[in-house]
């Protein structure tokens, strides 16, 4: 495992990055924090000292029931592909990030 530093250096956490992840799978021990795409602004992702689940590699489209709007996907899909999935279908959600 490698360490990861967030944007402001602190802390540095312990870095696993699943491919794929089943309910069989045996995920590290201790603390755990997934972590997506990394585009958010600041420290957010920090795990103080602890495992950072690196999602990025997770962009799986898992499910999308049209008739309730509810969406199953992995870590790694951006907010543009949940948009270009959702809105031709006729569904906008209520919040929006200021970045796809």
């Amino acid at each position: 495992m490698k360490t990861f530093n967030s944007w402001g250096h602190f802390p540095p956490a312990t870095v696993s990055r699943p491919h794929r992840v089943t309910s069989s799978d045996r995920l590290p021990e201790g603390v755990l924090l997934p972590r997506g795409l990394g585009r958010s602004y600041g420290d957010c992702c920090l795990n103080n000292g602890h495992t950072l689940l690196l999602t990025e590699s997770l962009g799986e489209v898992m499910s999308l029931d049209t008739d309730s709007g509810v969406v199953r996907l992995g870590g790694g899909v951006s907010f543009d592909q949940l948009m270009r999935l959702c809105i031709p279908r006729g569904w906008f959600p209520p919040v929006v990030p200021g970045t796809k």
